[in-house]
């Protein structure tokens, strides 16, 4: 699907599978303060302008792998019960802080071009970060990770970890040499 304008759905329900797989947003695209209560499908999008996810819940799969954000990306306070954002590329800042990753979450493969911020954010299950690109700073502030973390084979540029894995987690965050290049 193609939006030549602004495209603005900010408070909206979505009762049932919300399919804009292949779309492009020209304008900017507003989906804050939404509710997804089935799959959310942006696969293989391309957002030209804004991307605003601010603050909303995405209760089934949300699926953004294989997109192309070329400007602000917001998801402050949103919640995922599970996300993929597999060979996405971020090319502007991107907000992810305090939110809320319910289950699996996946940014294998991605490229942050610009600062990427996860601060104070909650991951329930397993987040994969492995082969992402790191090109700008990658903020993990204050962020709580209940299970594994993996950034194997991740390019990072700049950093600030200052996270915790929550007790009585047994989980592990998994680094390789090859991440200090």
């Amino acid at each position: 699907s193609l939006f030549k304008g602004d495209a603005d759905s900010s408070n909206s329900l979505f009762e049932s599978n919300a399919d804009f797989s292949n779309s492009l947003f020209e304008g900017d695209a507003d989906f804050s303060n939404s509710l997804f209560e089935g799959n959310a499908d942006f696969w293989r999008s391309a957002f030209n302008r804004t991307a605003i996810f601010k603050e909303s819940a995405f209760n089934q799969k949300a699926i953004f792998s294989k997109s192309d954000f070329n400007g602000f990306v917001d998801f402050r306070r949103s919640s995922f019960d599970s996300a993929s954002f597999q060979d996405s590329n971020f090319n502007d800042i991107v907000f992810f802080g305090e939110t809320i990753f319910k289950r699996e979450s996946s940014f294998e493969k991605s490229n942050f071009n610009r600062n990427a911020y996860f601060m104070y954010s909650q991951f329930n299950d397993a987040a994969y970060f492995n082969n992402t690109r790191f090109f700008g700073i990658v903020d993990l502030g204050n962020s709580k990770f209940h299970s594994n973390v993996f950034f194997n084979d991740a390019l990072i540029n700049d950093c600030y970890f200052d996270w915790e894995l929550a007790k009585p987690s047994k989980g592990k965050v998994i680094l390789s040499r090859e991440n200090y290049k």
